[in-house]
């Protein structure tokens, strides 16, 4: 009988051709479980063996399970789960086998402690004739897959048909190392499948959810679904401070967001968010940062949760077995962390918008003035409640996305919408609305939204400007009646003492320019009223040349009385102003009669006209005064305000004059401006439209 020590026999060449012809078939086939009931089977019909057995060894222990065989009855009654071999015990034929070599099974040599039941004598010979069993380790690549075990009805086996045999088991190796490849590229391809398949679903259910709340249930749920872990929680990162915050968990008893006070100190998820690195703790009680938030769990898995390379969380997971959390387990939670960190930040971002949303809603329901706002597409996207209201909306109706045409479809507004949206621009005008209601209404126009309209009620201001209107024309009428009285009377004292002595003409001369200014002022107190309440422009072309010559005459009295010299320009061709005659000659004569005012006896004043485009002409009144300071400047335009210093206190005035000057500019969509230094002189800026055919 050939032992694992005999010399070994060259196999022939049919052994080899037969050698070749079963790599080829066992090759054939890739399914492990296919493939392991056919070794048998094929070896014993190569070799021409009586019965043939295949053992695998148990993964991790140093047992043998019976795998196949040969056997039509043993198959019949066969059953591996059961079937199982004892330890090995350091004796042939074992110890050949964990060195690659093949051996010889005697049944007549029982080894110590067998107790009849477990053992391979008690196992393979209940199955196998209890007869000398050739042996053969099946190899690949340095690694045992298994062994064969051959009877035949020579007794022994001869030693070329053992060598042969050697020569199969190798086939068998090589066969067996193929399918076990398969089968591990099947099932790690199985696994990526579903993974993809379960992170396809986690990104549908995350899309869905725009909650922080649900955001944190769908992440835990499916990082415990795919661990088996017992218990989870997801903690948000402070970056500023290095702190962590529970927000939410399943599987506690005692939820962590309810002690937050025991992560102050510390923890592996804070660890692993100050180090942005994930981290597999196999046994809890042997990592002395570990906090436990139940004596139960054993092992512990966290994963930091980024942004743009920032961390905003931790998911952890525990469970209550030792080494519970594999590589797998880990690779899957990182994946599950990149898409809960972009869910996390969209619905921050979503409460953040819904906060600054409810803000906004909550300060347009507080304002009196009508809101809204229109799309590029003419659908309504906001309108306030005092809209509702002025518009005589339903309150209980919904507008939003609605068409603004289908809305205020034959109301007045409409026909003001459509006038801004073609002149494509800021579009005022003023709407009137049933009740009698007034409004000042603008149309803005915004590239990123669309239309911005706002509307102001100027019902009460209407009636207030009225009553103000009437309060003005019956002081000035009984202002003026007085004030004529006076000047009749000064006249007839005159008249009636022809000759007064010089005292008496200087009282009477002073009463006559009181009279004069109060006069004045009278006359523009009315004239800012009838400004106010909306005096209706007769608009025309205008010559420059006659509005300049209307001026110099209006002036030239003021300024000869002061030795100054007036520069007006002549004869340049220039468009004709589009505005009023008589409002355009009282802008300029005030402006002029201004700057005779404010500058000393012998200077100059003057008239610069040029134009600004093909659309406005600029013209400029330049003196050589005093100037005007820069916080007077600011004030210039108001009513009644006037330039207090020691140097002005002679100059009479009503400060009105740059008061009706600023709002007949406007009136004519005009621009004023100034340039003024102290002691040096001061520059009016008046921008006016021209008359276009």
């Amino acid at each position: 009988m050939p032992s694992s020590n005999d010399v070994p026999v060259e196999p022939t060449a049919t052994a080899y051709k037969s050698a070749y012809a079963l790599s080829l078939f066992l090759g054939s086939v890739s399914d492990l479980q296919t493939l392991l009931p056919m070794i048998p089977t094929s070896v014993r019909d190569v070799l021409g063996c009586e019965q043939v057995m295949l053992l695998l060894p148990d993964e991790g222990r140093a047992t043998f399970r019976i795998a196949s065989t040969a056997s039509a009855d043993v198959v019949r009654h066969f059953d591996d789960q059961v079937v199982r071999l004892d330890a090995l015990p350091d004796l042939p034929p074992f110890d050949a086998w964990r060195q690659r070599r093949p051996a010889i099974i005697d049944p007549s040599l029982r080894p110590p402690g067998d107790d009849g039941e477990r053992s391979l004598h008690a196992t393979v010979f209940r199955i196998l004739p209890a007869k000398p069993t050739f042996s053969a380790p099946v190899s690949a690549n340095g690694r045992l897959y298994g062994v064969l075990l051959a009877q035949d009805a020579e007794d022994p086996i001869s030693a070329e048909r053992s060598e042969f045999l050697l020569l199969t088991a190798h086939v068998v190796g090589v066969a067996l190392a193929n399918a076990a490849r398969y089968q591990h590229a099947e099932e790690e391809r199985r696994r990526r499948a579903e993974e993809m398949r379960m992170m396809a679903q986690v990104d549908r259910e995350l899309s869905d959810s725009i909650q922080l709340d649900d955001v944190f249930a769908i992440t835990l749920d499916w990082a415990m679904r795919y661990t088996l872990a017992h218990g989870a929680y997801l903690s948000l990162f402070d970056e500023t401070s290095g702190m962590l915050r529970p927000v939410a968990s399943l599987g506690y008893k005692t939820p962590p967001e309810t002690v937050t006070d025991l992560f102050e100190s510390g923890g592996i998820p804070q660890r692993v968010a100050l180090t942005n690195r994930a981290e597999i703790v196999p046994q809890v009680s042997l990592d002395s940062a570990y906090l436990p938030v139940t004596i139960a769990m054993n092992s512990h898995l966290s994963v930091p949760v980024t942004r743009e390379d920032r961390v905003v969380a931790v998911i952890s997971l525990e469970s209550k077995q030792v080494n519970a959390f594999t590589e797998s387990h880990l690779e899957f939670i990182h994946a599950l962390s990149t898409r809960a960190g972009i869910a996390i930040d969209n619905a921050r971002l979503y409460a953040n918008e819904v906060r600054e949303r409810e803000k906004t809603t909550s300060i347009l329901r507080e304002i009196a003035d009508v809101v809204m706002v229109v799309g590029s597409d003419e659908r309504i996207i906001l309108i306030n409640d005092s809209g509702i209201s002025a518009l005589r909306l339903y309150p209980d109706q919904q507008y939003v996305g609605r068409r603004f045409d289908e809305v205020f479809d034959g109301q007045p507004l409409l026909t003001v919408f459509r006038r801004a949206v073609a002149g494509g621009r800021v579009h005022n005008d003023t709407l009137m609305l049933p009740g009698d209601r007034t409004y000042a209404t603008s149309f803005a126009r915004n590239p990123k939204v669309g239309w911005i309209i706002t509307m102001r009620d100027l019902t009460e201001l209407r009636h207030a400007d009225q009553l103000k209107h009437d309060f003005m024309s019956v002081l000035s009428h009984d202002l003026k009646q007085p004030v004529s009285v006076l000047s009749g009377y000064v006249e007839l004292l005159e008249m009636r003492n022809p000759a007064l002595d010089e005292r008496s003409r200087y009282y009477t001369a002073m009463i006559y320019q009181s009279l004069t200014n109060m006069r004045k002022l009278i006359d523009d107190l009315l004239d800012l009223a009838r400004l106010d309440t909306g005096v209706e422009l007769i608009r025309a072309p205008v010559a420059v040349d006659h509005l300049m010559f209307a001026v110099r005459d209006w002036i030239r009295p003021s300024v000869e009385a002061k030795s100054m010299t007036l520069h007006i320009p002549t004869g340049a061709n220039l468009p004709p102003l589009r505005g009023d005659q008589n409002r355009l000659t009282q802008i300029f004569v005030n402006l002029v009669h201004n700057a005779v005012k404010y500058t000393p006896p012998g200077g100059e004043i003057h008239i610069e006209i040029e134009s600004s485009g093909e659309e406005a002409l600029t013209i400029a009144i330049r003196d050589n005064g005093m100037g005007i300071s820069p916080d007077d400047q600011k004030a210039i335009f108001e009513r009644f305000y006037r330039v207090r210093r020691p140097e002005t206190e002679n100059i009479e005035g009503s400060g009105l004059g740059l008061t009706l000057v600023k709002r007949l500019v406007d009136l004519h969509n005009g621009q004023i401006g100034l340039e003024s230094r102290l002691g040096e002189g001061t520059t009016f800026f008046v921008t006016l439209p021209v008359w276009k055919n």
